[in-house]
């Protein structure tokens, strides 16, 4: 409850009486709280939430966008507050996903704001919904294309997705032609939201005229759909009959050199297929080069002219015949030829228009070295980029929605693979720089501390073996409600780095316009992040979407930063549609002004030279579509002071890249020629320009110069990522990795990143070590033990095996211990202990004497043993002795054995013994102490005291 009070003043400062008013304040509004939304609704489910309001009358509810109905109704007091429920029949809507939306209404009829919720609901049991997602792609011979000739071989490309609910298996997929055979395949398995590409290689119409083709999911509703309305896709195709007559042509696409690319100055030569479209065979057809020369025109070269005598009629498949001409060296880098092929007078053919195609061929100092090299990425991983560092090269990839680095090895191996971004936002870009490492900036998603979802550009640098520097945050992050940036590239001069790229507004300073701006950063030191400098608005207000168009491309010049981008236009023609712009400025400088250069374009590549101080630009882009693309190429100033560009026929092309080569760049992009996509080479030169034969069979995606080899990365036909170089023979690039150091030897081998690959080569190495240890432990403890003593008699002699020998005095001493007295003579000695060999001898008998001293001292015996024997006569000296035959002598009559039982008993022994006979026993005793031999009688005596130096020894 709020008072107010009011008062009137007059002129002269008089106030009325104070009138007063109390006013109720109040919240008008409601919450929609149950359920929670994380599970489906099924069946009755019931709503509610709270309410607060002034004379709160109802609560309305609608469906989707459906009619408000009341779902509860309210007292009408002044002010009051509460919870609301509401008991709702979800099986009244189909399944899928609805929304609910509830509002409070008052006495007065005054609406609160609208609260929204959506649900999805599930009542019908679990089953597939398969649909056809997206449009149809029919091509013949690789191109997109509305008609064939009848019996030619078509392909059908399209995606089906299961909106289901439900994981289901072998499903049927068909394409029915009207009048013509049923072909059908089997996706072995399809998940829930899962989308499998369909591909039928191998349609071949056979009525002719437009022909309606069906296109069925599970045609026999095995799995029981829920919704069969998108089941099944028709759309028309064109059959044409072939021409009841002669139809020579000659495709340039079927042209090929041998070599693919010819050295300057040497033969080569030319190959093509001569077709004949038509239902008739040919007779005669007489085929032959032309070269054309400034300031002579087409000149036939020689010994080039051939015939054909027969190239069948076309039924099924087109019919033709190879044709060969062998080329004689020549001059220029580029030249242009013409081959022609002529029927006979006397068979009668109506279009001639396609008897003859021109080519050119371009001459340079590089080899195609053997086949490509199929690449280990994984199947869930979809490259972004490619580019050289060093001697080996970065490919930026994206798998389940992160950012990664593959590193690919002079081999051609992929050891590394380091993660760049786990919240990869969907654009990024890569370039070399000249210091063996590579510069990425992309976009990502980051949490704010309130828990919002921003969308910034980040970047970093990473070198050859994939260690990072610190991530730097480019922009200010943006939320999701008010913008995004998109469409990144870069450019650098070995001084100054540059990101172009743009920026969706919605915001807008809070207006909301929604317009995007191409932004450009700039910087001279990458890795300081105070040292960027953004231009918010370079090239303001362009008008193209990031659904539409493609990454803008930028280069650098002398004083002058120069882009080419699309934007629609609609000038000239007022049909709106994607058009290539050019525009050029310095570094921090918007520019208002932009040149429209291309019509229905895209694919933009930039290079700019700087040449006797002046920027010399390289351009090229695609215009038009499938059969009708064409490459597009311009070489002019600064200006953009050319009139027209110059075009080079390209169907089917998809992806092209420059790689910088001196003052020009070689460019590598595909097509499709005679029997599928392939990847060409070209040249772009300040004063000349050409393209020529194919290099690899197949889509191309990226190229780069890895030390001073051109790297190009291609997609085969059957879908395999492979990479294939082109060498300088003459410059010895590519024969080995010569230069490769010998840690970078050892560690190419091992799996993982640049620091992963040395922790696990740590690891073997302390291993090693561990084992080196035990093993010198294990042999140290088997050699002899050592052993020391101090040398007190005798003389210590080492003979070359480590033997050793004892020379010493022997002292005789014989003892009488039954006297009284004791008399010695010995010469006078000095006491020197126990003698060497005695003290070997105790420890050869130890426990813990090592094995190579027992070996020593069973030498000393074997030896001592042999000298004892060699005393003996030669056993062989007995030999030559006669000894006379031992005979026993004879028996006689000796008396009769007895028996045991005839012998007398035993008699029993005495009372008392004899005492036995003691004998004196002598013994001889060595003192180990002094070395003194005496005699001991005393048989009993155990230990005594040696009469000499008073050691106590043990008898």
């Amino acid at each position: 409850e709020i008072k107010f009070e009011a008062r009137a003043i007059s002129v002269a400062g008089n106030a009325s009486d104070i009138a007063s008013r109390y006013f109720n304040v109040g919240k008008h509004e409601i919450t929609f709280s149950e359920p929670t939304g994380h599970d489906p609704i099924q069946g009755i489910e019931v709503l509610g939430g709270e309410w607060e309001g002034i004379a709160a009358s109802t609560i309305e509810m609608r469906v989707d966008s459906g009619e408000w109905g009341v779902i509860y109704n309210l007292e009408e007091n002044y002010y009051q507050s509460g919870e609301w429920s509401y008991s709702w029949d979800s099986t009244v809507v189909d399944d899928g996903t609805h929304r609910l939306t509830v509002r409070l209404v008052n006495k007065s009829g005054m609406i609160s704001d609208e609260i929204r919720r959506t649900f999805r609901i599930d009542n019908e049991p679990p089953a597939p919904e398969f649909a056809i997602d997206g449009g149809v792609q029919v091509l013949f011979n690789g191109l997109p294309t509305e008609g064939a000739f009848v019996q030619s071989t078509i392909e059908v490309h399209f995606d089906v997705v299961n909106n289901g609910d439900k994981d289901v298996n072998e499903v049927i997929v068909r394409l029915a032609p009207e009048g013509g055979k049923i072909l059908e395949q089997v996706i072995s398995e399809m998940r829930q939201g899962e989308v499998h590409t369909v591909i039928f290689w191998n349609w071949m119409p056979e009525t002719i005229g437009m022909t309606n083709v069906t296109l069925s999911i599970d045609p026999n509703d095995a799995h029981g759909d829920a919704n069969r309305a998108n089941n099944d896709y028709t759309f028309a195709f064109d059959v044409y009959e072939r021409p009841d007559e002669v139809d020579v042509r000659v495709r340039p696409e079927s042209i090929s050199t041998n070599p693919r690319i010819p050295s300057s100055g040497e033969p080569f030569e030319v190959i093509a297929k001569i077709e004949n479209v038509g239902q008739v065979a040919s007779a005669n057809v007489t085929i032959y080069l032309e070269e054309f020369l400034e300031g002579a025109g087409w000149q036939e070269v020689a010994d080039s002219q051939y015939e054909i005598k027969v190239i069948a009629g076309s039924t099924v498949s087109t019919e033709y015949e190879v044709y060969k001409s062998a080329v004689p060296a020549g001059t220029g880098i580029v030249r242009e030829f013409r081959i022609t092929a002529l029927q006979d007078e006397s068979v009668i053919e109506n279009d001639k228009t396609n008897n003859f195609a021109t080519f050119t061929v371009i001459f340079d100092d590089l080899e195609l070295v053997g086949s490509g090299t199929q690449l280990s990425t994984l199947s869930t991983e979809t490259p972004l980029g490619y580019t050289g560092v060093g001697d080996s090269g970065h490919l930026l990839t994206t798998r389940d929605g992160e950012l990664h680095l593959r590193t690919i090895s002079r081999s051609f191996t992929m050891p590394g693979d380091t993660t760049i971004e786990s919240d990869y936002a969907g654009h990024a870009a890569i370039i070399s720089s000249s210091e063996e490492t590579s510069f990425i900036v992309w976009t990502r998603r980051v949490q704010s501390a309130e828990g919002y979802t921003l969308h910034d550009v980040a970047f970093v640098t990473v070198d050859k073996r994939g260690k990072t520097s610190q991530v730097q945050s480019l922009t200010t992050p943006l939320k999701i409600s008010e913008g995004s940036y998109w469409g990144l590239s870069m450019a650098y001069d070995g001084e100054r780095l540059i990101i172009a790229g743009f920026h969706r507004d919605i915001a807008t300073g809070g207006s909301y316009q929604d317009i995007t701006n191409l932004i450009l950063l700039s910087t001279t030191n990458p890795s300081a992040a105070e040292d960027w400098v953004l231009t918010p608005a370079v090239i303001p207000n362009v008008d193209i979407s990031s659904h539409v168009g493609s990454a803008p491309a930028v280069a650098i010049g002398k004083d002058r930063v120069h882009f080419l981008y699309e934007a629609m236009r609609e000038d000239t023609t007022g049909i709106s549609r994607v058009g290539m712009f050019y525009a050029s400025g310095e570094v921090g400088q918007s520019l208002s002004i932009q040149t429209g250069v291309g019509d229905n374009a895209t694919l933009p590549n930039l290079h700019v030279s700087v040449i006797d101080g002046d920027d010399v630009v390289m351009a090229v882009w695609r215009e038009g579509v499938g059969p009708n693309a064409e490459l597009v190429y311009v070489v002019t100033d600064g200006s953009w002071s050319v009139d027209e560009a110059e075009r080079h026929s390209a169907p089917g092309l998809a992806s092209i890249d420059f790689v910088a080569d001196g003052e020009g760049v070689q460019v590598l992009f595909d097509k499709v020629g005679f029997q599928g996509p392939e990847v060409h080479y070209g040249i772009i030169m300040p004063e000349e320009a050409g393209f020529s034969a194919s290099l690899e069979e197949g889509y191309f995606f990226a190229s780069a110069d890895v030390d001073g080899e051109t790297h190009f990365l291609y997609w085969s036909k059957a879908g395999g990522f492979y990479v294939q170089n082109l060498v300088d023979p003459t410059s010895g690039g590519g024969d080995s990795d010569d230069t490769m150091s010998f840690l970078d030897r050892v560690l190419e081998p091992l799996p993982g990143d640049r620091d992963m690959k040395i922790k696990i080569a740590s690891g073997i190495l302390g291993l090693i070590i561990v084992l080196l240890v035990v093993v010198s432990v294990i042999i140290r403890r088997g050699r002899q033990k050592e052993i020391e003593f101090i040398e007190k008699g005798g003389v210590l002699v080492e003979t070359e095996d480590s033997d050793v020998e004892l020379v010493e005095e022997e002292v005789k001493v014989a003892i009488d211990l039954d006297a009284e007295e004791v008399e010695v003579s010995v010469p006078e000695l000095v006491d020197e202990g126990p003698t060497l060999a005695e003290t070997l001898k105790e420890a050869a008998q130890e426990d813990t004497a090592g094995e190579r001293l027992r070996r020593r001292m069973e030498r000393l015996e074997k030896a001592e043993q042999e000298e004892l024997l060699a005393e003996f006569p030669p056993p062989h000296l007995f030999d030559q002795l006669e000894f006379p035959e031992l005979q026993l002598p004879p028996l006689g009559d000796l008396p009769p054995t007895i028996s045991l039982g005839d012998l007398p008993p035993i008699p029993l022994p005495p009372d008392a013994l004899p005492e036995p006979l003691v004998s004196v026993i002598e013994r001889h005793v060595e003192c180990k102490g002094c070395g003194a031999h005496f005699t001991v009688k005393n048989d009993n005596l155990k230990r005594m005291s040696c009469p000499m130096c008073d050691e106590e020894m043990e008898l």
